[in-house]
C-alpha cells in the first residue's frame, strides 16, 4: 500500500492511548446533493407516468391478441413440391416429385372391383391419416385389383400384397382388415418419410431404400410400378372420369387379376 498522502487535505493530531496519531480532518466543505427535492419529485412523476404508459400499451396488446384469436381458422398447410411427371417418363426419381394431396374423395377412374371396397378404403385411409383415399385405392388397384386372395411369387399376400415380415405371429395375412392395417401402416410411414407421392409408391414396391437411390438404380418392376401409380394419380389430379393409365395397366395383364377379384366378390359381398 502507498504511504503518499494528498497535500490538499489538512489533518489534525489526535491523542489515543497517550500517543499522538494523525487522522485526516473532515473537509472544510460539505458535499452538495446532486438533485434537489424538487428534482426528485419530478423524476418520480416522470417514472410513474412512463410506467402507466407501458402498462396501458401491454393491456391493449393483450386485448388485441385475445380478440384476434377468436377469429383464427386452421387451414391445411400446402407443400412446396410440384406435381411430378408420370406415365412413361424415364426422367428418374428427381422428376417424381408430387405434392401430398389434401382431399379424400374416391375417384371414378378405378375399376368396379376397387369401388367394391370403397367404404373400407375411405375408413382405412382415415385410420392411418392418409389425406387422400385415392392413394389407398391406387395401391389396391395395382397390387390386387381388389382380389383378397391374391398371392405373388415373392410371397406377398392379400388386397395390398403385404410381405410376410410385416405381420405379427398368428395374424391372418389374407384377412382384409389385417392386410389393410399392415399395408397402409407401411404406406403412411413412406408418405411421411418421403413427403412425395411418387417416391412413396416406389418405396411400397421396392422398399424404402429405393427412395434415396437414382432412377437408373431402381429395379425394373419398381420403375413400372411407379409409372402405373403416378400415371393413375395424375389422371385423378386432371379430373378424369376414366383413366388411360388404368386401361393400359389392364391391357398389360391386370384384367386377369380383376376377373379373379370379381368372381371372389360375387361369392362374398363386402360388409361396410
Amino acid at each position: 500500500m502507498s504511504n503518499i498522502q494528498p497535500t490538499s487535505t489538512p489533518y489534525t493530531p489526535i491523542i489515543e492511548g497517550g500517543a499522538a496519531v494523525q487522522r485526516w480532518a473532515q473537509p472544510a466543505f460539505a458535499p452538495q446533493p446532486m438533485f434537489t427535492s424538487d428534482d426528485v419529485q419530478k423524476r418520480m412523476l416522470l417514472t410513474l407516468l412512463l410506467a402507466a404508459l407501458i402498462m396501458g400499451g401491454l393491456i391493449r396488446f393483450a386485448l388485441s391478441l385475445h380478440s384476434s384469436a377468436e377469429t383464427i381458422t386452421v387451414t391445411q398447410p400446402q407443400t412446396a413440391n410440384g406435381v411430378g411427371t408420370s406415365g412413361d417418363n424415364n426422367s428418374g426419381a428427381a422428376a417424381a416429385s408430387q405434392a401430398l394431396p389434401t382431399h379424400s374423395t374416391l375417384s371414378p377412374v378405378f375399376t368396379p372391383e376397387i369401388h367394391y371396397w370403397a367404404n373400407h378404403i375411405e375408413r382405412w385411409a382415415a385410420q392411418h391419416q392418409i389425406a387422400d383415399a385415392n392413394l389407398v385405392a391406387i395401391v389396391m388397384q395395382i397390387e390386387s385389383c381388389g382380389f383378397q386372395d391374391a398371392r405373388s411369387p415373392a410371397g406377398a399376400t392379400g388386397l395390398f400384397q403385404v410381405m410376410p415380415f410385416h405381420f405379427d405371429v398368428g395374424e391372418n395375412h389374407y384377412d382384409p382388415e389385417t392386410n389393410a392395417y399392415r399395408g397402409m401402416l407401411f404406406l403412411s410411414q413412406l408418405l411421411a418419410q418421403a413427403n412425395d407421392v411418387g417416391l412413396a409408391f416406389a418405396g411400397y414396391n421396392g422398399g424404402p431404400s429405393v427412395m434415396v437411390r437414382n432412377w437408373d438404380r431402381w429395379p425394373n418392376e419398381t420403375q413400372r410400378y411407379y409409372r402405373w401409380a403416378t400415371g393413375i394419380y395424375q389422371d385423378i389430379q386432371n379430373g378424369e372420369t376414366s383413366s388411360p393409365t388404368v386401361q393400359r395397366w389392364l391391357d398389360a395383364g391386370g384384367r386377369s387379376l380383376c376377373q379373379q377379384a370379381a368372381a371372389r366378390q360375387q361369392q362374398s359381398p363386402a360388409t361396410n
